[in-house]
């Protein structure tokens, strides 16, 4: 690992280095190191090759990050979500010459996944606004209690797995859901869908209720649900077609075209691909079930 770096900070920082107790790299979340840091004018990081991921969320002041061609202030209620494995250079911000900031190095299973889950709700960025109601300084700060006595074990470690998948689906979420407004051709091109799921949709016909381009209502629809609208209609029909084979005692072909399949082959042919078994072998393994 490659770094330069000044750490001008004020005696009240803190870091907890952790060392998982078992062999959990490829089975949990996992902490590296966790802390609160009051960063004074001078402080600056520039670092690569890394193995980890870092979160680092700003209580007070402002930072700011340079990555991955990016470069932006990090003021109060912002997170940067890095991997830390790429060049990446942050500082306190020139303007108010004071960063106070809570962090979390992690790796693990999974991380990558959630890290690009990340990205894609967050349009590429590596920097990001949450609500105040946000609760990631919280689950960080429940972490670094997991740690203050260095006792570390296996039940602190998967409670602190779980506290870190609560922080990562916590960014997340808030930037997906209600936080960030979705575009109205999005919203009702999800409210189309789902009132006409059962009969031929295209995105020519999707485009043209929407009075939009259908080239651009494909990138809009998939920057904000990580998927096509042909994605989405297909889960949605898949969805639709499990709930009628636990429930009901229609065939197969029957259910196919119950939710918009006229070709049960082609049927049989995407319940295989979202759900790895046939719609008899689902039927079957849930039949079994006793409630």
């Amino acid at each position: 690992m490659m770094r330069s770096y000044n750490i001008d900070a004020d005696s009240d920082s803190l870091i907890h280095l952790v060392a998982p107790t078992t062999r959990i790299e490829d089975k949990m979340l996992y902490v590296q190191d966790i802390g609160f840091f009051v960063a004074r004018e001078n402080f600056y990081m520039r670092r690569h090759a890394l193995h980890s991921y870092l979160i680092q969320y700003t209580i007070e002041g402002e930072g700011y990050l340079e990555y991955e061609n990016q470069a932006g202030y990090l003021p109060a209620d912002t997170i940067m979500w890095i991997d830390c494995r790429n060049p990446q250079f942050y500082r306190t911000s020139s303007r108010t010459k004071y960063w106070k900031t809570i962090w979390v190095h992690l790796y693990g299973a999974n991380c990558q996944y959630y890290y690009e889950q990340f990205l894609a709700t967050n349009g590429g960025k590596n920097m990001a606004r949450l609500s105040l109601s946000n609760h990631v300084p919280d689950f960080i700060h429940q972490c670094i209690e997991l740690y203050q006595n260095f006792d570390c074990d296996l039940n602190t470690d998967i409670h602190a797995s779980a506290l870190l998948a609560n922080i990562l689906s916590e960014c997340i979420t808030l930037l997906s859901g209600s936080e960030r407004t979705m575009p109205a051709h999005v919203q009702k091109a999800r409210s189309y869908i789902r009132s006409h799921y059962t009969e031929s949709i295209t995105l020519e016909l999707l485009a043209g209720e929407l009075f939009i381009s259908k080239y651009h209502l494909q990138r809009l629809f998939r920057q904000y649900m990580q998927m096509s609208p042909k994605e989405y209609l297909c889960q949605l029909r898949i969805n639709h077609a499990k709930q009628a084979l636990r429930t009901t005692n229609l065939s197969v072909r029957e259910i196919a075209a119950e939710v918009g399949y006229n070709n049960v082959s082609h049927f049989i042919h995407l319940f295989q691909k979202y759900e790895r078994q046939t719609p008899g072998s689902y039927r079957t393994s849930w039949s079994r079930l006793s409630y």
